[in-house]
């Protein structure tokens, strides 16, 4: 899913910030399984990620709780 053309830069550097670990963490955290192919896994990290660019965040919390 290449969506980086689409997105604004302040969302792509937040993206950025994450390891393919980290992505994998945060959605096994929140959905308590495995992502069925690379695609849900980088349309959920860009919901996510969406959510707290328009929230204003800068970086990603520190705690993954606070993603709940």
């Amino acid at each position: 899913m290449d969506t980086g053309r689409r997105l604004p830069k302040g969302l792509r550097r937040l993206i950025a910030q994450l390891s393919y670990e980290d992505k994998i963490r945060k959605f096994r955290i929140c959905k308590y399984r495995e992502p069925v192919d690379e695609d849900e896994l980088e349309a959920f990290i860009v919901g996510i990620a969406r959510e707290l660019y328009n929230s204003d965040y800068e970086e990603w919390p520190e705690h993954d709780d606070e993603l709940s």
